[in-house]
């Protein structure tokens, strides 16, 4: 037998695979475990061939060692390697396909099917941004997106939606413009092609994302087309345009949507389509721009993928609340310090299966663990409270400044604050021996504590310094704008771009996750969707309270009501929902909703408290739920 470079030696076999797959644009590669197959990196793939007798037939012969296991999966890619490449789609199974190859003089086959699915769950998944960014424009994420003159607000329109080159006999260079069509009565979504058709748009019902693919937007702009639909009935998506009647024409250029931050909002104007320069209304997109995030090897393994495969287990999961629970809580106070490396291990040694724990970016675009987007800080002198409170973003304070912060809760208020020492010396505030007088310490702060007990822990230090056997529930702080119920803008905060800390906490989550169990979740619809295009390794939650009355209201529609959060994670791929359980005591039949969707469930919130709510939940099929005193849960849960 003949050897192989790569393959250390060994005695080789060739091996056919043959997948039977309905792939409209793209071609079918494997990757695998061997280096033929190119050690699940899928930049080293193999390209299949099309069989020209049977166009749904895709089929390459490799060589691979004999007598070892090999290991491998499908995947749909469209363009080319060191060009506009994309991941369109990869299998999802648990564990890869596998089969040991032994000896033999004779070519083997293996034949197998793409988009294989078993009890109602699909086992092929969305894939990942490689070398091409991807435009989202958003209309109705944040209320009714077009204002015509004289038409009433229940108007049914016809949007399409060209790109065009804002430089002379250039080609555009983005791919055809694909519609979501969001329904927030049904909770759900279709994407289409939109061809020689439009997209519908009802401003009381729909949302509508248009996306498209570049390599390099910055001489490309957009062209959006208004018609209004005369008639009742509604054709197959996308809908000619002969149906409707054209009423004017809004122009989106590259420096409206390209700059220092790659989302945010935009309005348009409308000119008549009879008159160009007759304006007749506005046109508001939020847009989205995400770009691919390179050089995280543990993420863009197609080795594993749990972004699309929830394990169903015998009992609903139990996660730690920033580990073993709320420190400032009225009733439930966690004998350990919230978000602490050891409040997280304490949740773990008291059962849970995940703690859930807040990240922030800092001043030194560091990942921390920490709730609040604010810290209170005074200017303390020789120790003592001065009574003045500054309220300063976690993102505004390095890494060092955070650290140097010492928790006091003894003054009046009862509020958290942090004071900082002024000690010119190495003292407790940085975990080194104090100084010698101790004046500048107050005498809550004094005592030095272990490094486990430190607030504002990094990222890093969290993946090592808890067991790799707890999962982790990493909730990325991203701000979501809010109205008070008054009718005020509620307090809304400034914050990194959302592609800069995706993509900062990822490569901590790639460098250190290892074979740990970790999930991620948002408060805000677009970061959830940037976290999920950059990789698919992991799930990507949507986090969600609705509009629950003791809170602010979200600008973002997406968060409004369960069928809304419904509607974005059908539209994203996202691979659940956590949702405050308060929603759940006024309408349990929302629960039964969800899952008869596919759609994995957690809930979070002051009622999981409650051991009758958490039982309620757990009969109904609610995944997991988010609880503070994990020790008691998971007791109660045992029992």
């Amino acid at each position: 037998m003949a050897t192989l470079d790569g393959t250390g030696g060994k005695d080789i076999v060739k091996v056919v695979f043959e997948v039977r797959a309905c792939v409209e644009k793209g071609e079918m590669r494997v990757t695998g475990n061997t280096a033929s197959l190119g050690k699940w990196n899928v930049y080293n793939s193999v390209k299949m061939d099309r069989s020209t007798e049977h166009e749904n037939i895709w089929s390459v012969e490799v060589v691979v060692p004999v007598d070892s296991l090999i290991q491998y999966r499908y995947v749909v890619t469209r363009g080319e390697l060191g060009g506009a490449f994309t991941i369109v789609s990869l299998e999802t199974f648990p564990e890869p396909r596998a089969h040991t190859c032994l000896k033999s003089t004779s070519v083997q086959t293996l034949r197998g099917e793409y988009e294989v699915s078993e009890a109602g769950q699909s086992h092929t998944g969305d894939g990942w941004l490689v070398s091409t960014s991807e435009l989202h424009l958003q209309l109705g994420t944040l209320g009714s997106a077009l204002s015509i003159s004289d038409h009433p607000p229940d108007t049914r329109y016809l949007l399409t939606i060209h790109p065009f080159s804002i430089k002379q006999n250039k080609t555009v260079d983005c791919s055809p413009c694909k519609a979501k069509l969001l329904s927030r009565t049904e909770g759900d979504c279709v994407t289409f092609d939109l061809a020689d058709g439009g997209c519908p748009y009802n401003q009381q019902t729909n949302l509508v994302i248009f996306t498209t693919e570049s390599v390099d937007f910055q001489d490309t702009g957009f062209s959006v087309d208004v018609y209004r639909i005369e008639s009742d009935c509604t054709p197959p998506l996308p809908i000619p345009l002969s149906s409707a009647s054209k009423v004017g024409r809004a122009s989106l250029f590259p420096r409206q949507y390209l700059g220092d931050q790659t989302s945010g909002q935009v309005t348009l104007t409308v000119f008549s389509h009879l008159h160009e320069l007759l304006p007749i209304g506005t046109l508001s997109l939020s847009f989205l721009l995400i770009h691919p995030v390179r050089e995280l090897p543990l993420l863009h393994s197609t080795k594993h993928t749990y972004s699309n495969c929830w394990r169903q287990h015998k009992r609903m999961l139990h996660i730690g609340h920033r580990g073993l629970g709320d420190s400032h809580h009225p009733q439930l106070k966690a004998t350990e310090t919230e978000n602490t490396i050891a409040s997280l291990k304490m949740a773990g040694n008291y059962g849970a299966d995940y703690v859930e724990f807040d990240v922030h970016l800092t001043r030194d675009h560091v990942p921390v663990v920490y709730h609040n987007f604010l810290v209170a800080t005074t200017l303390a002198r020789e120790g003592f409270f001065s009574g003045e409170l500054y309220a300063m973003e976690v993102k505004d304070l390095t890494l060092h400044q955070l650290q140097s912060l010492k928790l006091d809760n003894s003054h009046a208020s009862g509020e958290e604050v942090e004071i900082p020492c002024n000690c010119s010396n190495k003292c407790c505030c940085s975990n080194k021996t104090c100084c010698s007088d101790n004046t500048c310490c107050s005498s809550s702060i004094r005592e030095i504590e272990h490094e486990e007990k430190r607030k504002f822990p990094t990222l890093e230090n969290v993946f090592h310094g808890v067991p790799p056997s707890l999962g982790f529930n990493i909730e990325v702080k991203y701000p979501l704008p809010e109205r008070a119920k008054d009718g005020t803008v509620g307090e809304n905060y400034d914050c990194f771009d959302c592609n800069d800390m995706a993509d900062t906490i990822l490569k901590v989550v790639d460098h250190h996750a290892g074979d740990r169990m970790v999930i991620f979740s948002c408060f805000n619809p677009d970061m959830c969707t940037v976290l999920r295009r950059k990789q698919s390794k992991y799930p990507v939650m949507f986090l969600t309270a609705c509009l629950n009355p003791i809170y602010d209201d979200p600008l973002d529609v997406r968060a409004h009501t369960m069928h809304d959060a419904m509607m974005h994670v059908t539209a994203e791929k996202l691979s659940g929902i956590v949702a405050d359980s308060y929603i759940f005591l006024e309408d349990p039949h929302l629960i039964k909703v969800v899952k008869e969707r596919g759609i994995v469930l957690f809930s979070w919130g002051d009622t999981n408290n409650d051991s009758a709510t958490v039982e309620m939940q757990a009969n109904a099929g609610v995944d997991a739920v988010i609880c503070d005193c994990i020790d008691k849960a998971y007791a109660r849960a045992r029992q």
